[in-house]
Order: structure tokens, then sequence, then C-alpha cells
């Protein structure tokens, strides 16, 4: 039996494997459909090869992380087992794009719906954080825009309780993350990601949908790290002026350097961004 008929088994009768959506450097995944009702369902498969004891261990966390998650903003697990020898878990299918699809297409979003999302995210942030949990890898290609919500995926690279002190060393000799919304501490090293390093990714998010461009961009992902440390965040007013105070006062708290001057929790995060939705006329 080879991999697809083994999740179609696993799945039960009646289930088909129609379509890969995407593979990364240690998963597939594929688009599976029920016969008769049309029910459709997300299957997060390890690829075959990378299954080494640290690859494992992320794989394995992921399932867990997302099993305890019950949040309207963050992707949830309806099953996880193994199939042809390599772990799988199963999401529902949401209808919907990334984000960075629709900056790709569109570029910059309309102001509302910009904080919109970005507080969508900050609330799925604090469920995340109130299970102990650091995403690490906030931003558009882990951001699902579905009708009248966006959605957190992807927690392949988080950090959980879960993880041993050997791991948490690892964090300090490499960098996790993504280049273009890494936080500064996690560039210089000094210490671990924590919920406030998702914060400050986030604010780099809301900064690239009102702008349409990539906070600190640089010819390599070396310099686009580095830019954090020794520039400051660039001014969103400056490229879209009628931006409201409140909404470039939270881009400045959420992108400064020193963690401990951002905001405490994504809760507090998530209030500011509902209060500045408030003024904002909807486009």
């Amino acid at each position: 039996m080879n991999l697809i008929a083994a999740i179609e088994s696993r799945l039960g009768t009646g289930w088909s494997i129609v379509d890969e959506l995407g593979t990364g450097a240690t998963s597939r995944v594929y688009l599976a459909r029920r016969e008769g009702d049309g029910e459709r369902v997300v299957v997060k498969v390890m690829k075959s090869g990378v299954a080494s004891a640290e690859r494992s261990r992320y794989f394995v966390l992921e399932m867990q992380v997302l099993q305890k998650m019950s949040h309207p903003n963050v992707v949830p697990i309806t099953d996880a087992g193994e199939a042809h020898e390599l772990l799988y878990f199963v999401m529902p299918y949401i209808e919907g794009e990334t984000m960075r699809h629709r900056l790709q297409r569109n570029g910059a979003f309309p102001i509302h719906e910009a904080v919109r999302i970005a507080r969508d995210i900050a609330l799925a942030l604090g469920h995340v954080h109130s299970h102990g949990v650091v995403h690490r890898d906030v931003k558009p290609e882990n951001i699902l825009l579905s009708p009248g919500a966006a959605i957190l995926l992807d927690f392949g690279h988080a950090r959980a309780p879960a993880m041993s002190g050997s791991e948490s060393r690892e964090d300090k000799k490499y960098i996790v993350g993504t280049a273009n919304y890494v936080s500064p501490e996690q560039v210089s090293g000094r210490r671990i990601a924590d919920s406030r390093s998702d914060l400050y990714s986030l604010g780099c998010v809301l900064l690239e949908m009102l702008t349409g461009n990539l906070p600190f961009a640089a010819s390599s992902a070396r310099e686009t790290m580095q830019k954090r440390l020794d520039e400051p965040p660039p001014d969103v007013r400056s490229t879209r002026p009628e931006v409201p105070d409140e909404v470039a006062l939270i881009l400045k708290r959420a992108l400064v350097i020193d963690p401990a001057e951002r905001y405490l929790t994504a809760g507090q995060m998530a209030d500011a961004l509902s209060s500045a939705l408030e003024l904002i006329p909807v486009a």
C-alpha cells in the first residue's frame, strides 16, 4: 500500500486524496474529499526521509499544540495518527487564501481591513500564548484570509513547555523563523523568543499590509535581519500618510527593539487594535 492509499484508508470509507496543496522541507499537505457529501479536509504528512528525531519531535509538537487549541482564529486538528510509517494530522478545509497571495495580487490592504486582520491574529496569539506556546513564524504565508476572519496557520516552528532545555539551547544557536519577520532578540541571539517576539512579527505583518512593502527589506536574509538591530522601523506614514495616529502608535510599540517596551501581552495589542478599528471608516 502506498502513502496516498494508506492515508485514504486511515480517513475511512469514501475518502480520497484529490490534490496536493503544497510541500515544505519536512511535510506535504494534501486535500481530501469524502464521496457523497463532498466534505473536504486538509492532511499534513511528514515527508519520507526527513523523519529524524529532531524533526519528528517538532512535527509531533505541532500536532500536540493544535490538538489543544480551540479558537475561531486558530486552525484546529480533527485527527492524527500514522500512515505508511509516517506521522500525519487532519485539519478542516477552510475556504480562503493566504495573506501572501492577497498581497501579491492586490498590494496594500484598505486600512480598516488591515487593522481588523491584525486584531484577529492578535486574538489568536493571545489564545496560543495562554497555552504557553510561542508561534515563532507569524508571517503572511501563515495567515489564512477566510470570509469574515483571519486564521493563524502552521505551528511547525512553535515552542511549547514540552520542549526540553537542550532545545532551548538550540534556539539560541539557530534563528528560528523567517528573515523578514523575525524579532531583533532572535537575531542577536541574546534571548529565546517569547510571546513578545510574536507581537514584533505581527507588527511587521501589519506594516506590510498597510504599505505593500516588506519591512527592513535588503539584498540578503542576513542584511535584512541585521537592519532590525541597526535601524529604527520604517514610519508607516512616510508611505501612507492617511494611516491614523492610533495605528502608527501601535506599530511603533510593536516594532520597538527592546521587547520590554512592546505590548506585554497579545491581548493588550488586540485591545489597542480594536480601539483603533472604531475610529477607522470601512473602505
